[in-house]
């Protein structure tokens, strides 16, 4: 019973007038532009070591995605892998 009643009162809340769309003509809080959504990340494919001290992830290295190791301790960045005119794409932790 209490399930279905905080159910139908998320229902109604969800269903009020102050969460109504705003008028195509109004500015809309918080709105991402069409740039920024497409924006490609600095940091992609985050992995944590199996020691769980670092975390390995691509990020862009002279306009190439590249291999890079955060120490979590410490925050240092250390590059690991890049290559010349190419992105790496994937990797994983041996």
């Amino acid at each position: 019973m209490k399930a279905s009643l905080a159910s139908c009162v998320l229902c109604l809340a969800l269903l009020s007038p102050s969460h109504a769309a705003a008028a195509p003509d109004e500015p809309v809080a918080g709105r991402i532009s069409v740039e920024d959504f497409f924006h490609k990340d600095d940091m992609r494919s985050p992995r944590l070591a199996p020691d769980g001290k670092h975390l390995a992830f691509l990020a862009p290295i002279d306009k190439y995605l590249s291999v890079v190791m955060l120490d979590l301790a410490t925050g240092k960045l250390t590059p690991l892998a890049r290559t010349e005119g190419a992105d790496i794409w994937e990797f994983f932790w041996k």
